[in-house]
C-alpha cells in the first residue's frame, strides 16, 4: 500500500457517522446504570462496591431495548449469559495466580472456538472474553468474591429494569423508543450449523481466530510475569479488545480500538492524577456512559476513548492511578497492538497459502 493509500486509510478511522441511530431510552439507562451505584454507593461510603455494580452495567451496555418482547428477551439473554458467565468465572479463579491464568486462556480460546459456530455464537464469544479479563482484574485476589458477583449482577439487573421502565415511561407520554432493526433470521437448522462448523474445524480457516487469540494471550501473559512489576495485564484486555474474528493485517477497527484506548488511558489518568472530588467523578462516569450508545453508531474511536475512560475508572476504584501505571498502560497498548497485528500477517499468509 503507498503512502497515500495509508494515510487515507488512516483517516477513515476518523469519519463520523450520520446515519448514527440514537436512542433516548438507551442513552439514559446506560447513564442510570453506570452512574447510579456509584452515586448511592459514594453516598454511603462504599464507592468501590458501587463501581462493581457499574461494572455489571458496563458488560450489559448495546442490549437493545426497542425490540419486540421475544427479540427483546433473546437480546438481553444474549447480553447477560456471558457476563454473569465471566463474572463468576473470574470470581471463582481469584487468587490462584498462574493456574488462574492459564485457565482464564484456555476458556478465551474456548469461547472463540465456540463463537465459529453461529453468529449468535460469535456475538456471546465477542462479549465473555473481554469481560473475562476485565472481571479478573476488577474482583482482585482479596476482593469479597461473592459480594464482587452480586454487585455485577445487581448493576445488570439495574441496567434492564430501569430501561425497560423508561420504556414504557417515554410509551406513556407519547413517544416510542427508537425501534431497531429485528436481528436477521436464519434458516439454518441445529443439524446445518454443526455440519458446517465440523467442516470448518477441518480447516485452518475454522481455527485461525483461536489460534491468534490464544498466541497472543500467552505471549501478553509471559511478557506480564517476566515484568512483574509494571501493569501488564492491560497487554491482555487489549488483546481481546483488538483481536477480530476475520483476519485483515491492520483494519480500520483495529486503528481505532489503539487510537481510543491509548487517548482513553492517558485522559483518565491525567484526570484522576488531580484526585477529583467523588461526585464529579461520578458527573464524568454519567456523562461518559451517556455519551456511551451514540459514540458505538457514530464512531468506534469515540467509543472505544469513553468505553476505555469507563474502564480505568471502574478498575482503578475511582483512586488516583499510582506511579507508572499511565505510562505501564500506554506501553502495554502498543504492546497489545503489535502482537495482534503480528499475528494477523502471519495468519493471513498462511491461510491464503
Amino acid at each position: 500500500m503507498s503512502s497515500s493509500g495509508w494515510w487515507s486509510h488512516f483517516a477513515k478511522a476518523f469519519l463520523w457517522s450520520a446515519e448514527n441511530r440514537i436512542d433516548r431510552v438507551e442513552i439514559l439507562s446506560s447513564a442510570i446504570g453506570i452512574a447510579g451505584p456509584a452515586l448511592l454507593a459514594a453516598a454511603m461510603g462504599h464507592l468501590q462496591s458501587g463501581l462493581a455494580a457499574s461494572l455489571g452495567a458496563l458488560m450489559i451496555g448495546g442490549v437493545v431495548q426497542g425490540l419486540t418482547w421475544q427479540a427483546g428477551l433473546q437480546s438481553v439473554a444474549t447480553g447477560t449469559g456471558p457476563a454473569v458467565a465471566a463474572t463468576v468465572i473470574a470470581a471463582l479463579l481469584a487468587g490462584h495466580g498462574w493456574a488462574a491464568e492459564a485457565v482464564i486462556i484456555a476458556l478465551a480460546g474456548a469461547a472463540a472456538l465456540f463463537g465459529g459456530y453461529s453468529r449468535p455464537a460469535a456475538i456471546a464469544a465477542a462479549r465473555f472474553i473481554p469481560y473475562l479479563i476485565i472481571a479478573a482484574s476488577a474482583v482482585g485476589p482479596t476482593s469479597n468474591r461473592i459480594g464482587f458477583v452480586l454487585f455485577v449482577i445487581g448493576g445488570i439487573a439495574l441496567t434492564i429494569v430501569s430501561g425497560a421502565a423508561l420504556a414504557m415511561l417515554w410509551r406513556a407520554i407519547g413517544y416510542s423508543p427508537t425501534i431497531a432493526a429485528e436481528p436477521t433470521a436464519t434458516t439454518s437448522t441445529t443439524a446445518q450449523k454443526w455440519a458446517r462448523w465440523r467442516r470448518l474445524l477441518w480447516q485452518l480457516a475454522g481455527w485461525q481466530f483461536t489460534l491468534r487469540l490464544m498466541i497472543c494471550l500467552v505471549l501478553a501473559t509471559f511478557i506480564r510475569i517476566a515484568w512483574p512489576e509494571h501493569h501488564f495485564f492491560w497487554i491482555l484486555l487489549t488483546v481481546t479488545l483488538l483481536m477480530e474474528r476475520q483476519i485483515e493485517p491492520v483494519p480500520i477497527k483495529t486503528i481505532q480500538r489503539v487510537l481510543g484506548t491509548a487517548l482513553g488511558v492517558l485522559v483518565t489518568a491525567l484526570f484522576l492524577l488531580h484526585w477529583p472530588p467523588t461526585f464529579v467523578l461520578i458527573a464524568l462516569l454519567a456523562l461518559l456512559a451517556a455519551a456511551r450508545p451514540v459514540a458505538r453508531s457514530s464512531n468506534y474511536l469515540a467509543y472505544s476513548l469513553i468505553q476505555t475512560m469507563i474502564i480505568v475508572i471502574i478498575l482503578d476504584g475511582g483512586r488516583a492511578p499510582e506511579a507508572g501505571l499511565l505510562w505501564d498502560r500506554l506501553i502495554a497498548t502498543l504492546i497489545g497492538a503489535v502482537l495482534v497485528v503480528g499475528c494477523n500477517v502471519v495468519f493471513g499468509r498462511l491461510v491464503k497459502t
